[in-house]
């Protein structure tokens, strides 16, 4: 068995705030801006997962709003149904109180 050394990187060089200053605000701009990006990131997603909860929803409620399928499926899968409708009820409304909150 051969044992081959671990080779680090340099560390990145240290900045001095009272040399650096315009390179200290360079930094926070582009942190700044990377936030931002990631909050715009986070909010598509939540908009595209909401759509998706959406269309689920509708095909469990056309389920229930079915008479046909109301008196031919069994009690458990009435019930079921009806769960799953309202989990997927409350997670869009998570999902859509989280987006205001990026806003």
């Amino acid at each position: 068995m051969v044992v081959r050394p671990i080779f680090l990187p340099p560390p990145p060089p240290k900045i001095i705030p009272k040399n650096n200053i315009d390179r200290i605000a360079e930094l926070r701009a582009q942190a700044q801006k990377l936030r931002e990006q990631i909050r715009l990131a986070q909010k598509m997603g939540e908009a595209e997962e909401a759509t998706k909860l959406q269309k689920e929803l509708s095909a469990v409620q056309g389920k229930l709003d079915n008479p046909n399928f109301m008196s031919r499926a069994a009690p458990e899968v009435v019930e079921k149904s009806t769960a799953d409708a309202a989990n997927l009820r409350q997670r869009i409304e998570k999902l859509t109180a989280r987006q205001t909150l990026l806003s």
